[in-house]
């Protein structure tokens, strides 16, 4: 239901298809409570290609035996439309499916034991006026987890100020979500775009991952995610780049 925080939104259309079960966003405005009809239109098309090389390419590719270089040409396409008819069930905020936090000192071990924090050294910050290059950024890596995760990310400065991270390649801005037994990478360069940062020196903060059950509503295969908060303490230090003549 539309307006409530812990409930699943039904309807719309998007285009593009994931590869597991999803919700699409609801364009439409919200429906009365009760059983709805409705349809599922897929519209697609499938390219074939194939390797176009000179004949000359070819054996040399095979005379090394590596795989065979060159362009790619076009040999067919085909379109394709899917309907799926389907059964929306609007029901009262009490009554709709609920994310359950799960709190577990046994599995919280075993999550943090899953993550691994890297540092990053001699990276550009693209963009700035001048060569500004850092070291020390983290970057945080996990491997199957035992539950889902879901997320909410910040960079915590030592004012208290907290800085969301502007966007991930699953979950968009400022949340990560993945599905258990998953593994995957946060990547904390971009906090650092957002800072106001202006002065070389060493800086501290903590990269703060807080549970967010409301944006594990978008995966229906999710049901239970993990409602502990992980903090990740950062030193980094920013510096002027030597202009190279």
């Amino acid at each position: 239901m539309e307006g409530q925080e812990t409930t699943r939104e039904r309807g719309g259309w998007c285009e593009g298809l994931d590869y597991g079960p999803w919700f699409v966003g609801c364009a439409t405005p919200p429906l009365a409570v009760g059983m709805h009809s409705g349809q599922v239109l897929i519209n697609c098309t499938l390219t074939r290609y194939e390797p176009h090389a000179p004949l000359r390419m070819r054996l040399k590719s095979l005379a090394r035996g590596r795989r065979l270089d060159g362009a790619l040409r076009e040999i067919g396409s085909y379109k394709s439309h899917f309907e799926v008819p389907l059964k929306i069930d609007i029901v009262e905020p009490q009554d709709a499916e609920q994310v359950a936090l799960v709190s577990d000192p046994r599995l919280e071990e075993i999550i943090r034991q899953s993550f691994t924090c890297h540092h990053r050294d001699g990276s550009r910050l693209r963009g700035e006026p001048r060569p500004v290059a850092y070291n020390g950024v983290a970057v945080l890596t996990w491997k199957e987890s035992p539950i889902a995760l879901v997320f909410e990310t910040v960079l915590r400065l030592p004012d208290g100020q907290e800085i969301p991270h502007p966007s991930h390649r699953t979950t968009g801005v400022g949340r990560f979500r993945t599905r258990a037994g998953s593994s995957e990478v946060l990547y904390c360069t971009p906090f650092l775009r957002q800072l106001p940062l202006a002065v070389p020196g060493q800086y501290e903060a903590t990269i703060v991952l807080r549970p967010d059950p409301n944006f594990a509503y978008d995966d229906p295969t999710i049901k239970e995610i993990w409602g502990g908060t992980l903090e990740f303490p950062m030193s980094f230090s920013l510096y002027e780049e030597t202009p190279v003549r």
